[in-house]
């Protein structure tokens, strides 16, 4: 049995991490606002058709510690064999190659009928494809990652005809390295997933179903049979969901390093990922952006979402994202008396109508994010954090922007600039707790006396760094850093600087070589 640290040394969102693949149960948190906007939850069909699959002919095989060197970076389906790493043309200009039986075929439907459970399938140039059903253990890749499929006709509204792709309960199935393109045609679900899997390195663009109603509907994956995975993948032009995860069986799921591009201003929806009806997911190290459409109904876009409308049960552990420019960046329960488990930290909250909105009357637990400025959520220039219909958010402390006070430089001198996102506005070392996400730009004026070498850079481990370059003026001058809507400055001072033996200060080495 895996053992975890006692509760009462870690932090809260250490114990949900945990938790979120031990499936347990949490807290709740004092209201700080209302809004008046709301969403609308997806559903994959009606809950009564689902199907409780079994899990016992393949496992997902993952590391539980979050501490084992962030989790796996790939984790495999367990079906008797590792990927195949071999790289072939095909036969006779076929566009699917089965690398285990060496035979291309014209089609990924007749490559699946023919393949052995356990068989790596191969798609080495662009082909069209029609309505696929997946019925035993595969793994399925791209040749080069640049491969695109394509459907060859629009999918049905309802049932399992909603699929492009359709994943039979019981089955694992590993999607690597390909793109999924629904353009022309109207693609209700590209992925029906009532099985165990893995999406890595997979491109989803156009996949929509009268995106501007009346249905409103376009999902790349939706997963409601066992665990899927979904990791280093792109979504775009998405009709409606990124990736739905649906269902209790869905348990411990995870949705990492993903980025989703929303559709922006216009008589849409988009939600990057949806958790509802009792999924657990872990999301982290995402990038969500421009999810601000507005459906006629009045229905309102979020980065992600994650309720119970559907059934209880709902957890949502969401970490180290940047959720930028949406309508909500996470929209926590959908309506009073919602009880999803939400808990988020080290996120970046940037330009968002509302960063934070939670109606869930378990609470939320959102201490230790970026707000887009260093006055916390809800000040000026920062992303809000509200709460609706009896829900409420403990967003205090969140992470602050900080710039050190340089040490004097000489006249064409240099020395480092470093300021950093690590400590939260109770002045605490949040390192051992988890990060801010890599890559949030920064931008450096150096002031009157100098310049700087980068001018703009990115976070790195929650960090900084630039070189300050002083000119030949000496004095004081300001220098700053801008980070979304957050400016920090510091003065510089730009001196000669004397030794009492005479020596510059920075000959530090003639200096120690000096008799008395």
């Amino acid at each position: 049995m895996t053992s975890f640290p006692s509760l009462v040394s870690m932090s809260r969102l250490q114990i949900a991490r945990c938790l979120v693949f031990k499936v347990c149960v949490l807290l709740a948190q004092p209201v700080i606002g209302e809004t008046s906007l709301r969403v609308t939850p997806s559903t994959p069909d009606d809950p009564a058709s689902f199907v409780d699959p079994s899990s016992e002919v393949a496992a997902i095989a993952y590391d539980e510690s979050y501490e084992a060197e962030q989790r796996r970076r790939s984790a495999e389906i367990e079906v008797g064999k590792p990927v195949g790493d071999a790289v072939s043309t095909g036969l006779f200009g076929d566009p699917v190659l089965n690398l285990d039986s060496g035979l291309g075929y014209s089609s990924l439907q007749n490559a699946i009928n023919a393949a052995t459970a356990g068989d790596t399938l191969q798609v080495v140039v662009d082909l069209a494809e029609g309505p696929v059903t997946v019925d035993r253990n595969l793994f399925i890749q791209g040749l080069t990652g640049a491969e695109v499929v394509r459907p060859t006709q629009d999918t049905g509204s309802s049932g399992d005809a909603r699929a492009w792709f359709l994943v039979e309960p019981g089955v694992a199935l590993v999607v690597r390295d390909l793109v999924f393109d629904g353009d022309g045609f109207k693609v209700f679900q590209a992925f029906r997933h009532r099985g165990l899997g893995l999406f890595e390195r997979v491109h989803f663009r156009d996949i929509q179903f009268e995106p501007s109603g009346p249905t409103y509907q376009g999902t790349a994956v939706v997963a409601f049979g066992d665990r899927v995975d979904v990791i280093d993948s792109t979504f775009e032009q998405i009709g409606r969901v990124g990736v739905l995860f649906f269902g209790s069986t869905v348990a411990g799921a995870e949705f990492r390093g993903n980025s989703y591009a929303g559709k922006g201003d216009g008589d849409f929806l988009d939600y990057g990922v949806e958790v509802n009806a009792g999924a657990v997911v872990w999301a982290l190290d995402n990038t969500i952006s421009n999810c601000r459409g507005l459906a006629s109904d009045g229905s309102s876009s979020a980065g992600m979402l994650a309720t119970t409308f559907s059934g209880v049960g709902t957890a949502l552990v969401a970490e180290s994202s940047q959720l930028l420019n949406n309508t909500h960046g996470m929209r926590i329960g959908f309506a009073a008396g919602d009880t999803t488990f939400a808990v988020a930290g080290f996120n970046r909250f940037f330009g968002n109508e509302f960063g934070v909105t939670t109606g869930s009357d378990l609470g939320m637990d959102g201490q230790n994010n970026w707000w887009a400025c260093n006055g916390g959520p809800g000040a000026l220039g920062c992303d809000s954090a509200t709460a609706v219909d009896g829900g409420s958010i403990d967003a205090d402390p969140w992470l602050i922007l900080e710039l050190p006070i340089m040490p004097s430089i000489k006249p064409h001198g240099f020395a480092p600039l470093r300021a950093w996102m690590w400590r939260n506005s109770d002045l605490e070392d949040t390192r051992s707790l988890g990060r801010i996400p890599d890559g949030i730009p920064g931008f450096f004026d150096p002031g009157s006396l100098g310049s700087v070498v980068p001018a703009s850079t990115g976070t790195s481990a929650a960090e900084l760094s630039t070189l300050f370059i002083a000119g030949e003026a000496e004095g004081t001058t300001e220098t700053s850093l801008t980070v979304d809507n957050q400016t920090v400055d510091r003065s510089v001072a730009v001196e000669s600087g004397i030794f009492c033996d005479g020596f510059e200060s920075e000959d530090t080495v003639l200096w120690s070589q000096t008799s008395p």
